[in-house]
């Protein structure tokens, strides 16, 4: 997913990058496309894709900073906001009517109730269990440009607030949920997955800061490109024990990171980051082709299994693929699933 926006033209660029993005949002199809107890294992696996995303938003603001400090925030937080928040709101009422589609059609029930609270609900985390991502990247946006304005080009002020950063999201990854966030009235998932997922975001903007006014894009060796994602599927087997299970999620993201700076040259690598143009569309639409081609089982009385969920994954990853590039045939529709 391209939420972090893309690369001004004339950038360095890192194929890598776009190779993460394809993995990432690879693993988050399959998250949300597992229902069998055969393959239930096998989910958590994908954990690593929302960490991917976030350290590199993270990084990229920061940059946004440094290359415009000069420059009035506004214009930045502007256009993120028109990136991210309409999107959502769109995608909020697609899949508002997409429910209902289900329900009248392939399993007889009435339409969803309106209601005030699920509308509150909808507007600030949306009704399918991806959306609260874009709320929640946005937020961390704002922050990050009030944060990071006046401290930039303050080499003391930049290390002394990336320590705070990395230490926060460190000291929240170690932390249980907090009581609180789990007896809110709205708004509850966002908090949940938020607090599970802002470390990572911490960390990027921690790496944004410390690495200075050094190249963003400089790959780095080959032998680090490699062993990162290793490593990085190593904290998400060991998570999925139940050890330490936040902080290893959003260690994996970070890996994924270092395997998308690598010096990659087209090859295999090139290859998959061809995928990665459509991330964000992919992130945004697989839950109509998930939840549909699950449906179209339950009502054909297929009982869960593991070549349902592979069948669901292929169709979700086809079909949103084909769905964002005829979303970006036409200018009206290009801001649901841009580039």
């Amino acid at each position: 997913m391209r939420a972090d926006g893309p690369i001004t033209p004339g950038k360095p660029r890192l194929i890598g990058i776009d190779a993460g993005r394809a993995i990432a949002a690879l693993g988050t199809v399959w998250i949300h496309a597992v229902r069998s107890d055969a393959l239930q294992p096998t989910m958590e696996l994908g954990r690593f894709a929302v960490p991917f995303f976030n350290v590199i938003a993270a990084l990229l603001l920061v940059r946004h900073l440094r290359e415009r400090r000069e420059q009035s925030v506004l214009p930045y937080a502007g256009q993120r906001f028109m990136r991210l928040y309409p999107p959502f709101l769109a995608w909020t009422v697609i899949y508002i009517l997409a429910n209902d589609a289900k329900r009248l059609v392939l399993t007889g029930r009435p339409p969803l109730e309106l209601t005030s609270g699920f509308l509150l609900d909808s507007a600030l985390q949306g009704p399918e269990y991806q959306l609260w991502f874009l709320p929640f990247l946005l937020i961390c946006t704002l922050v990050g440009l009030a944060v990071g304005r006046p401290v930039i080009g303050n080499r003391r002020a930049e290390i002394g607030v990336g320590i705070l950063a990395a230490a926060g999201g460190l000291a929240i990854a170690l932390t249980p949920r907090p009581e609180a966030l789990q007896h809110l009235q709205h708004a509850e998932y966002l908090m949940e997955r938020s607090w599970l997922r802002v470390p990572s975001f911490l960390w990027g903007y921690a790496l944004g800061l410390f690495l200075g006014s050094r190249p963003l894009f400089k790959p780095v060796p080959l032998v680090v490109a490699v062993a990162a994602p290793i490593l990085a599927a190593g904290c998400i087997v060991v998570a999925t024990l139940g050890w330490c299970v936040s902080l290893l999620q959003n260690l994996s993201g970070l890996g994924l990171v270092l395997f998308a700076f690598g010096p990659w040259r087209n090859g295999a690598v090139g290859a998959v980051s061809k995928l990665g143009q459509y991330s964000f569309g992919i992130y945004l639409a697989h839950v109509l082709f998930v939840e549909g081609t699950h449906s179209v089982g339950t009502r054909l009385n297929f009982e869960p299994s593991w070549w349902l969920d592979l069948v669901a994954w292929v169709v979700a990853l086809v079909g949103s693929v084909v769905l964002t590039r005829g979303l970006r045939l036409w200018r009206g529709t290009r801001w649901l699933a841009p580039p």
